[in-house]
């Protein structure tokens, strides 16, 4: 290997280790639109099943709307930190 192979598989090296950090800036969009889907379908199913608790007469109102307001509050701020509402 003469001298100027060495120097291009160096600076070779060294573009892969500065392109890493912005290969991960990008999949940080990805990532939070994943988390918050996850956080969101939660929040619509948990609202869901306690509503369904409140229809079968297994959780109180009182306790049920409490509940379901927390977890419309989820659905929406995870909807809205996604992106998927403005």
């Amino acid at each position: 290997m003469n001298a100027l192979q060495k120097k291009c598989s160096a600076v070779s090296e060294n573009n892969a280790v500065e392109k890493l950090p912005h290969s991960l800036v990008s999949l940080l969009p990805a990532v939070r639109q994943v988390v918050c889907g996850i956080a969101s379908w939660a929040g619509l199913l948990g609202m869901m099943g306690i509503i369904g608790g409140m229809d079968q007469g297994t959780i109180s109102f009182r306790v049920g709307a409490i509940r379901a307001l927390i977890c419309l509050v989820v659905w929406v701020i995870s909807l809205w930190a996604g992106g998927w509402i403005k």
